[in-house]
């Protein structure tokens, strides 16, 4: 019988989740990817080690409208990850994209320029949630699981965790 083991003594990381389009009432940022998927029993020491889920997408601004016209909101921002998630894209020409996030934090929401409660949401940091935007519409995507199928891992180092376990 084989045994399968992981021994980390570096990072495994999910992808992080995209930031939202602005949208009427604030749209949801995409859940965060998982960091490992165990389909077999396998034992992992992580004691010097760190799996992180992917963060969630932050939650795209609320399209404001002022003077009759489309006035736009900013993109939530992207979630960390090992490829961190792409920032949403601007509804209107007062606003901007939301900043694509990296391994370490999530990107920063899109910004209206006259409208603070139309900025998209930022990006959540390894392991952790999008944030909702200023408005508190919409909201902020889910993080990641580190590990999915725990069920059939054993632990014999836990090391830094981050994020959900399925």
């Amino acid at each position: 019988m084989t045994t399968l083991s992981l021994v980390n003594h570096g990072r495994i990381q999910g992808k992080g989740g995209t930031g939202a389009p602005a949208a009427f009432g604030g749209g949801t940022g995409d859940v965060g990817g998982a960091a490992v998927l165990a389909e077999h029993a396998i034992t992992i020491d992580n004691t010097d080690g760190e799996i992180w889920a992917g963060g969630g997408g932050g939650a795209g601004g609320d399209v404001v409208i002022l003077g009759g016209d489309d006035d736009g909101g900013g993109g939530g921002g992207g979630g960390a990850g090992t490829e961190g998630g792409d920032g949403g894209p601007p509804s209107g020409t007062a606003s901007t994209f939301g900043q694509s996030g990296t391994a370490l934090a999530g990107g920063a929401g899109g910004t209206h320029s006259f409208a603070e409660l139309a900025a998209g949401g930022e990006g959540g940091g390894p392991g952790l949630p999008g944030e909702l935007n200023a408005s508190a519409n919409g909201a902020g995507g889910a993080a990641g699981n580190y590990i999915e199928g725990n069920a059939l891992v054993t632990w014999s180092g836990t090391g830094d965790r981050r994020g959900g376990v399925a």
